[in-house]
């Protein structure tokens, strides 16, 4: 029972990874066309690279990072919705 635990979670770190990085590659065009835009897909993207590059060495980074990255992509995701939406406003 506890591998099959483990193994559950170890799959959900890897897909959430994935997720993440994708969506960062797929919205980067997006990102640099403005300046806060880019700076909060940089935030993103640091943030990433942090919890997920260096996390995976030092295990003792991950708690105080971790819920600094949390804060930075979801920030990320709103910000890409709200202009996602004023894209689809405008060429109505």
């Amino acid at each position: 029972m506890i591998i099959i635990n483990l193994y559950k979670v170890i799959w959900g770190y890897v897909k959430y990874t994935i997720k993440w990085i994708r969506h960062l590659i797929k919205t980067y065009r997006q990102a640099i066309k403005s300046k806060i835009s880019g700076s909060i897909w940089a935030g993103s993207f640091s943030a990433w690279v942090t919890s997920f590059g260096i996390g995976t060495v030092n295990t003792t980074f991950h708690h105080e990072n971790g819920i600094l990255a949390c804060l930075l992509f979801v920030l990320y995701l709103s910000y890409a919705r709200i202009l996602k939406n004023i894209i689809a406003f405008k060429n109505r």
